[in-house]
């Protein structure tokens, strides 16, 4: 009977355990998923910020006229100017284009 019990016990504490184990990876993963929806957000924050100061027409004036002052070997074409830009409006820099 003492043996039959402290099995039982036994079972009970491992049971509680187990569930407090899969509480703890359960936390750990709604953490992880929620920091990175964060980080999400924020780099689409940061895209739409940086792509609206590339669009902006104060922008593109000062880069057009970057442009037209450089002349001879020192000449590059658009793209290198301005970067690249894909589909997602996620503008890629180009090294030439920081002055």
């Amino acid at each position: 009977y003492e043996e039959e019990k402290r099995r039982q016990e036994y079972e009970e504490e491992r049971k509680e355990q187990e569930e407090q184990e899969r509480q703890r990876e359960e936390e750990v993963e709604r953490k992880l998923e929620e920091e990175q929806r964060r980080e999400k957000e924020i780099s689409s924050q940061e895209r739409k910020k940086y792509y609206d100061l590339y669009t902006s027409d104060e922008y593109n004036s000062t880069q057009q006229s970057h442009a037209s002052s450089w002349s001879g070997s020192n000449s590059h074409d658009k793209s290198s100017i301005y970067g690249s830009q894909d589909s997602c409006g996620t503008i890629t820099l180009s090294s030439s284009s920081q002055f």
